[in-house]
C-alpha cells in the first residue's frame, strides 16, 4: 500500500528549469561564454545551488567561485521565482487525482533553498497544497544523490520510504529516490529519457533503471501508468 507521494519541486511540480537555464546563460554571456546545457544540466540539477554552480564555473573556466557565480545570478533568479515560474502543465489536476486515489500524505522534497521556495510559495501556495510537508536538502547532511533527504522526509512523516512514490526529473534525484528504496517515477520533461538514463548510470551504476517508471507529462494516460506501477512494483 502506498504510504506517501513525494515530489521534487523544480522541473516536476513547477516549470522552473528554462528559467534557471536563462539565469545561468545570461550571466555566462557577460563572461563571453556559451552555456553548455547538454553537458552541464544533467550534472547540476538536483544538487544545491552552490554545488551546481561550482560544476558550471569549473567547466566554463569562469574566474569566480561557485558561490560567487550563484550570488551574481541571484537577483534574476529571485525575480523568476517571485513573479514568473508556473506550475508544470497538467500538474495540479494530476496531483489532485493522484492524492484522491491513494489518500495518503504528500510532500515536497527539494534542493531548492528556503529563500527561493518562499518566493514561489507566496504566489502558488505550494505549502498549502502539500499540507506544509516541505523538506529541503539543507535539512540533511548529505544532499542528492544520497538518499538522506527522502529518508528524512519519510521519517518525519512517520511512513516507510519503501512504500512511497517519488517523482523526480534529475539524475541525482532519481538516484536519491532509488537509494532510499522508494518507487521512483522519472519525469522526462527536463531531459530526454536516453540522456536521463545515461546520467543516472554515471551517477550510480547500481541503480536498476528497469524498475523506474518514465513518464513525459501529467495527463490521464500518465496517471493510469503511475497507478498501475504502484500496484505492481
Amino acid at each position: 500500500m502506498i504510504q506517501g507521494l513525494l515530489f521534487d519541486l523544480d522541473g516536476v511540480v513547477v516549470d522552473s528549469e528554462s528559467y534557471n537555464d536563462k539565469a545561468c546563460a545570461d550571466l555566462l554571456a557577460t563572461f563571453g561564454k556559451p552555456y553548455d546545457r547538454d553537458y552541464l544540466k544533467p550534472k547540476m540539477v538536483g544538487k544545491s545551488d552552490i554545488e551546481g554552480m561550482t560544476i558550471l564555473v569549473k567547466h566554463h573556466n569562469v574566474p569566480l567561485t561557485g558561490e560567487e557565480f550563484d550570488h551574481q545570478r541571484k537577483e534574476n533568479k529571485k525575480k523568476f521565482y517571485k513573479e514568473e515560474i508556473p506550475y508544470m502543465e497538467g500538474f495540479e489536476t494530476f496531483f489532485d487525482k493522484l492524492k484522491e486515489h491513494f489518500g495518503c500524505p504528500v510532500a515536497i522534497v527539494t534542493a531548492c533553498n528556503k529563500e527561493y521556495f518562499g518566493l514561489i510559495d507566496n504566489r502558488l501556495k505550494i505549502s498549502q497544497k502539500f499540507d506544509n510537508n516541505i523538506f529541503r536538502s539543507e535539512m540533511v547532511k548529505r544532499h542528492k544523490p544520497a538518499p538522506d533527504v527522502y529518508l528524512y522526509a519519510a521519517e518525519q512523516m512517520h511512513i516507510s520510504c519503501e512504500q512511497c512514490l517519488v517523482f523526480e526529473d534529475s539524475p541525482s534525484g532519481v538516484v536519491s529516490g532509488c537509494l532510499a528504496k522508494a518507487k521512483v517515477i522519472a519525469m522526462t520533461t527536463t531531459f530526454p529519457k536516453d540522456i536521463l538514463i545515461k546520467n543516472i548510470m554515471e551517477t550510480d551504476n547500481s541503480v536498476n533503471v528497469e524498475k523506474i517508471l518514465f513518464i513525459d507529462n501529467f495527463n490521464e494516460k500518465a496517471l493510469q501508468k503511475v497507478i498501475a506501477f504502484a500496484n505492481i512494483s
